[in-house]
C-alpha cells in the first residue's frame, strides 16, 4: 500500500458527516469466514465504497436506519482511541492472527465500528 491509510481516508474528508448506507461482509476464495468488510456511504453528491480486506476483527456499537460519520480514521496501539477500538474488538471471534491496521469509526449519530485489517480500497 503506498498511501498509508490515513492518508487515503483524507483524501475523503475521513468521511466527515457521511451517512452510511451499506455495511456487507463477504469470504474470500470462498472459505465461509467472512474476512472482507464493505462500507458504503454517500454524502448526498459523492458516493465511496470503502473495502477492509483481510480482516481478522470487526466490532460494532449501537447503529439504526440513519447512521451519520463523524470520522473514519487509523488508530495506533497506546492511543485512547485505539483503546475504544480494542474494546469493540475484544468481543470478535476470529482467531488469534492479527492485523496490520486498525480504524475507527466515529459516529455522529448511530453505528460505531472497529475494523482491523491487512488492506483497503476506497472506490
Amino acid at each position: 500500500m503506498t498511501d498509508t491509510v490515513s492518508e487515503i481516508f483524507d483524501r475523503f474528508d475521513n468521511l466527515h458527516d457521511w451517512y452510511v448506507d451499506g455495511i456487507l461482509t463477504e469470504s474470500e476464495g470462498g472459505s465461509g469466514i467472512p474476512d472482507i468488510f464493505i462500507l458504503r456511504a454517500h454524502d448526498g453528491q459523492r458516493r465511496a465504497t470503502v473495502t477492509f480486506e483481510g480482516v481478522t476483527r470487526l466490532g460494532f456499537e449501537a447503529g439504526g436506519l440513519l447512521n451519520i460519520v463523524n470520522s473514519l480514521e487509523a488508530v495506533r496501539p497506546g492511543t485512547e482511541a485505539y483503546a475504544k477500538a480494542e474494546a469493540l474488538l475484544s468481543r470478535s471471534a476470529h482467531g488469534e492472527r492479527r492485523a496490520r491496521y486498525v480504524a475507527y469509526l466515529y459516529s455522529t449519530l448511530g453505528v460505531e465500528l472497529a475494523v482491523e485489517f491487512d488492506r483497503l480500497r476506497i472506490d
